[in-house]
């Protein structure tokens, strides 16, 4: 529908939600090929704000690829401008690459600590609270704190069973 639409601005959203999803999904050729189509037509419709978005989602499949030094210099970079311009997705979307990162890394207590924040903290965006839940449990258990975890498990499968979602 975005591709037929004569609105030029609706195509780089829906196509950066799509990255999304396949980021999530662990499709990660296909998110970048979606983030970086997005990127394009977002910079050409002068979507300054979407593009800091698409920033983390990069950063995002960077992490997961584990190139730490890509996933720094875009999570950071994207985190810098969401702060001045209050992008709390985006801000929260850097944030759980660095958090996914660290993980992946082994440096749990640093995941944990960015991942409760992100769950819980001042300004966190409801999105956030919930999607980061699984790699903060993971993050307590790896650092030697599964009790850290509890809170996030729970709330987990309070989420799970009210969305009756596996």
């Amino acid at each position: 529908l975005a591709r037929g639409s004569s609105d030029a601005g609706v195509l780089p959203f829906a196509l950066a939600f799509l990255a999304h999803a396949h980021l999530w999904g662990g499709r990660l050729a296909q998110a970048e090929a979606d983030a970086d189509d997005a990127a394009r037509l977002a910079r050409d419709a002068g979507q300054e704000n979407l593009l800091v978005q698409i920033d983390a989602l990069r950063a995002g499949v960077a992490a997961l690829r584990g190139d730490g030094e890509r996933c720094r210099a875009l999570a950071e970079g994207a985190r810098a401008v969401a702060r001045r311009r209050g992008l709390v997705l985006a801000e929260g979307a850097a944030t759980m690459a660095l958090a996914e990162l660290e993980l992946a890394s082994g440096a749990p207590d640093a995941a944990r600590d960015r991942l409760e924040r992100l769950a819980g903290g001042p300004g966190a965006h409801p999105a956030h609270r919930y999607a980061c839940l699984p790699a903060l449990v993971e993050a307590a258990e790896r650092a030697g704190d599964p009790a850290a975890g509890r809170p996030a498990a729970r709330a987990l499968q309070a989420w799970a069973h009210t969305s009756r979602s596996a």
